[in-house]
């Protein structure tokens, strides 16, 4: 599984799901969730980032932490964070 780092008017932004409208979710990089759902054709993808599995759950982790793909909540667990180490 993974996920997309995108660019919607002109800011960057990880794209974590799509909901069942077909609309994109999108996390900004201070770490809160977009409040709108833009249609995917309007956005840019610049690279995508590979989830890791932790108890049948995906995570994935960028610069600003690790966070669900499932909820798009930034994840504190240290089981979780241990598995992105270095």
């Amino acid at each position: 599984m993974e996920v997309k780092v995108v660019i919607y008017k002109d800011k960057y932004y990880v794209w974590w799901k799509t909901n069942n409208s077909g609309l994109a979710q999108l996390i900004g990089d201070d770490c809160t969730k977009f409040s709108g759902t833009p249609n995917p054709a309007n956005l840019k993808v610049v690279k995508t980032i590979q989830c890791k599995e932790f108890n049948h759950s995906w995570y994935f982790n960028t610069k600003k932490g690790v966070f669900s793909a499932a909820t798009g909540n930034k994840i504190i667990l240290p089981q979780i964070l241990e598995m992105f180490k270095d």
